[in-house]
């Protein structure tokens, strides 16, 4: 007998194949349909969008720190730059006042009453000197056996003549005998610390430069020194003054690492202060210092932030510095030059780009947050309907153009950044006949005072007051041909920036124009070996834009000064040829008999930025601009031919304008 079949223990196949299915669960919930289709749409969007997101703020991080980095190293670049150029005045002024014919008729007069009434001369002079430059604590000359002849106190601004019977005696003074076994034109300069008086630290505290050169009779016997005492306060408070618009700490080190300016004033001059010997950047920063030495200049990452820095050769001239009067050439010693050393620093500390980067999160995250709620409800919107598919679509399309959008501001920000780049690279070309400028206005203010002086002492006589005329008058060309070289300089940006300011054209005489240019720079050729043969008709007139063609021809000029022929230590040839060609065509040869580049140079050299002179202050840009105003303006070619040895040629061809029969040449 079998047994039944117990149904109970075993469901029939009818049931298994009817039963329903299995929903999915998540986080222990069972889901519907709906909600699983929503799950499998949502989720895989969210990922997404999180991850674009975090992309874009290490984007926007990366970016952000990239334009900070270069806008650092521009406002360094300007601050080395400065401290340069109040040094190269300096020891303009010192071996200008070595050279001062009151000086001489000092050391030559051999009559005692004639001398002192000289000695008597000179110190007026150097006071009215001290109260004209306002930045020397003491002018000092010392005879050969280091007896102060002549001494002016600045006396918080008010230069006094000290009396003969408070003149002390300085030969036993190391610096005194270092300073009289140097040769003619040398300069002594010592180290930046601070003013001591009597054994003790002048206190407030008096940073003080001391800049001395032997000065030497028309027999070349040595006869004595002259020393400036330079205040460098204002020199730290400029450095300072610029620092504090600058992200971060920025300080100024002497050669052995003790801090010269800091935002802490506590921390300066700890080589002075035996209680501050440990107040040292090496001590604060040792990484960073160890990474320092050896280098002139950088930029790198540590745990602790981004350093900056610069190093200063104070004695080192500029490539662009040039004595404004003519009174010797002679420069500091290259030994010398090479040791007495400065490093400008500046530290962003590791979350200096919070504040930023925090701004963009806030915006990213309620980006992030709108997106993820529009995902959501097309999400919802797919699961209910699939008919709404292409519309959930074309919002996902919108938003990624968003990304895009977003991506292209980043790559014009990095642009800025280069923009930033050629501007600091301008304002290093406009300093120059600004320089110049000054300094020719400062001599020709000198000569006028010195007229006044003798026309008030009614000893006027002829040909001094012959040789202060030209001299006034040399000094006012020379200011007004730079001052007007600048405006040109000025002008050429404006052009080749994207904000470009339309110059008016007008009519205008070739010749004239490079006349004109060849003039302007006139003070960098004439001293060099350089020669010029320019081949243009003089009565070719053509309507354009006058400044555009003096910018390209200037820019080539001072190409071929530092390029071709070593900054002008070595001689050679110019030649420029100008021919108007079918009464539509313009042709433009420059070339040099320098020595020429080769090939792998020659094809970047329109390049910007690109130069064969870094290490020496070149900034790439000159070429450039001169291939921008071509192409771009006058709607040419340039074109460049070099091999080396055997100089360079540029040939700018382009078709004229139709409007040069319309005015008369201005």
């Amino acid at each position: 007998m079998t047994a039944p079949e117990d149904s109970t223990t075993k469901p029939s196949a009818t049931t298994v194949a009817t039963g329903a299915r299995a929903s999915p669960t998540i986080f222990g919930l069972r889901l519907t349909p709906t909600q699983t289709t929503f799950f499998g749409l949502f989720l895989p969007l969210f990922a997404l969008t999180s991850l674009v997101g975090w992309q874009f703020l290490a984007l926007e991080r990366t970016n952000q720190h990239r334009i900070l980095q270069a806008d650092v190293q521009n406002r360094m670049a300007f601050q080395v730059h400065t401290i340069q150029q109040t040094f190269n005045t300096i020891l303009s002024d010192l071996l200008f006042i070595s050279d001062l014919d009151e000086l001489h008729r000092v050391l030559d007069d051999d009559n005692p009453a004639a001398k002192a009434a000289d000695k008597a001369i000179l110190a007026t002079d150097l006071q009215r000197f001290s109260s004209c430059k306002g930045m020397y604590d003491q002018v000092r000359y010392l005879d050969e056996t280091g007896m102060e002849v002549v001494r002016i106190n600045f006396n918080d601004g008010h230069p006094g003549i000290v009396p003969e019977q408070e003149l002390q005696n300085k030969a036993n003074h190391s610096h005194f005998r270092e300073i009289s076994q140097l040769s003619q034109g040398s300069i002594f300069v010592s180290p930046l610390d601070l003013h001591i008086e009597r054994d003790q630290i002048e206190r407030p505290f008096k940073p003080m430069i001391r800049f001395a050169t032997p000065v030497f009779d028309r027999t070349g016997r040595q006869r004595g020194i002259v020393v400036l005492n330079y205040l460098a306060a204002s020199l730290l408070a400029d450095f300072k003054a610029v620092a504090t618009d600058m992200p971060g700490a920025t300080y100024l080190l002497n050669q052995d690492g003790y801090w010269l300016a800091h935002p802490d004033p506590t921390q300066e001059w700890g080589f002075m202060d035996p209680k501050r010997l440990g107040a040292t950047f090496a001590n604060a920063f040792p990484e960073a210092w160890h990474r320092i030495q050896g280098q002139l200049q950088g930029q790198f990452d540590t745990p602790q932030g981004t350093f900056t820095f610069a190093t200063l050769l104070p004695l080192k001239p500029a490539p662009s510095a040039r004595p404004i009067v003519s009174l010797t050439t002679a420069n500091a010693s290259t030994a010398q030059a090479d040791r007495y050393r400065w490093i400008a620093v500046s530290f962003l500390p590791a979350g200096h780009l919070i504040p930023t980067v925090r701004k963009t999160q806030y915006w990213l995250f309620g980006f992030y947050g709108g997106i993820v709620w529009v995902f959501g409800i097309g999400a919802w919107l797919l699961a209910l309907s699939r008919r709404r598919l292409q519309d959930s679509v074309t919002t996902l399309n919108t938003k990624v153009q968003e990304l895009e959008d977003t991506r292209h501001e980043l790559v014009q920000n990095e642009k800025m950044a280069s923009l930033g780049r050629m501007v600091a690279g301008f304002a290093h070309e406009i300093n120059t006949p600004i320089g110049i400028a000054v300094g020719a206005a400062s001599h020709m203010s000198m000569a006028v005072k010195e007229i006044g002086t003798q026309l008030q002492a009614e000893e006027v006589r002829e040909e001094d007051l012959t040789a202060n005329l030209d001299a006034i008058h040399t000094a006012a060309d020379l200011t007004l041909s730079n001052l007007q070289r600048a405006a040109r300089l000025v002008q050429s940006f404006k052009r080749t920036s994207a904000d470009q300011a339309s110059e008016q054209a007008r009519c205008f005489t070739v010749a004239e124009m490079v006349d004109d240019v060849l003039n302007s720079l006139g003070n960098i050729f004439k001293h060099t070996a350089i020669r010029f043969a320019v081949d243009c008709p003089p009565d070719l007139v053509i309507y354009g834009k006058p400044g555009v063609y003096a910018q390209i021809l200037t820019n080539l000029l001072l190409n071929s000064h530092i390029h071709a022929f070593a900054e002008g230590s070595e001689p050679g040839i110019i030649r420029i040829w100008v021919r108007q060609l079918l009464e539509k065509w313009l042709w433009l040869i420059f070339e040099d008999d320098g020595r020429g580049m080769d090939e792998t140079t020659r094809q970047r050299v329109f390049e910007p930025f690109f130069s064969t002179r870094r290490q020496h202050g070149g900034t790439g840009l000159g070429l450039y601009i001169c291939h921008n105003l071509v192409t771009n303006e006058l709607k040419g070619t340039i074109d460049c031919q070099s091999h080396l040895g055997q100089g360079t040629r540029w040939i700018i061809e382009h078709r004229l304008s139709d409007s040069a029969s319309e005015e008369e040449p201005i």
